[in-house]
């Protein structure tokens, strides 16, 4: 049986609400997601999903935070899939946000349109929608969503 670890709404960087600065750009509660994360990585998991909001501003992530998050994802040993939420804004938008710098980490993939993810060992397909503000389209793209080939094979 696969085991798939799912998170949504992290709101990495959200420095308003829930929290304190415990040094200049970083949040207490930064730490203690990042610290959380850290620890579904220590668990022996098949794939993370990260189903939207992964930050709370898309393109105002300071370096630091990015650098924390880039080096949290790194440690887990299985494929991760982000699905941008209205926070992250979807690469297809053109402009630069950040989620988009984690599709070139080794293991990430960032869902740009609607589309699935394979996983032909145990036989299954994790579709995904990211957030887009062009809904008039929305319906056309999820009955035409391509299926992105991993290029990691599941256990069964």
């Amino acid at each position: 049986m696969a085991k798939i670890g799912i998170t949504a709404d992290l709101h990495i960087g959200n420095p308003r609400q829930f929290s304190k600065y415990v040094k200049p750009g970083i949040t207490d509660r930064c730490i203690n997601v990042l610290k959380c994360l850290r620890q579904m990585a220590a668990v022996d998991l098949d794939a993370l999903l990260i189903a939207g909001d992964m930050f709370e501003h898309p393109r105002r992530v300071n370096t630091e935070i990015t650098n924390l998050t880039h080096d949290t994802l790194s440690q887990f040993k299985c494929p991760i899939i982000i699905i941008p939420g209205n926070h992250d804004r979807p690469k297809s938008d053109r402009l630069h946000c950040a989620t988009t710098s984690y599709d070139n980490l080794e293991g990430v993939t960032v869902f740009s349109k609607p589309e699935g993810f394979l996983f032909p060992n145990i036989d299954s397909i994790i579709v995904g929608i990211p957030y887009t503000t062009n809904q008039s389209s929305l319906e056309t793209s999820i009955n035409n969503a391509s299926v992105k080939i991993s290029r990691w094979d599941l256990p069964k």
